[in-house]
């Protein structure tokens, strides 16, 4: 395992620890400060939701654009769902009728 990142668990979850030139370390302090984080940790836990937030996105975006060359779409109207519906509850519906 390399000096720059080591991971380590204990009961809380995992430590990644990372090694970082003195200008990002000072940047990290500094947004700590200003974004009011209780910790450079917090900070660097966040950067990584936004990232995983973006990811999620570009996947959606990706399969929605393959959706659009996957055929003829249907005209989900009101007609559309009250057909679907009733499909559900015909299928289901009995089974919540029996139980207590």
């Amino acid at each position: 395992m390399s000096d720059s990142a080591r991971q380590s668990s204990d009961t809380s979850g995992t430590s990644l620890n990372v090694s970082l030139p003195s200008e990002m370390r000072a940047f990290v302090d500094d947004a700590v400060a200003r974004e009011h984080f209780g910790s450079a940790s917090e900070f660097i836990r966040e950067l990584i939701r936004r990232a995983q937030r973006a990811r999620d996105k570009e996947e959606l975006e990706l399969e929605l654009l393959e959706s659009l060359g996957s055929g003829a779409g249907i005209n989900a109207d009101a007609k559309f769902w009250k057909r679907k519906r009733a499909r559900v509850e015909k299928r289901h519906g009995a089974k919540r009728r029996k139980a207590p």
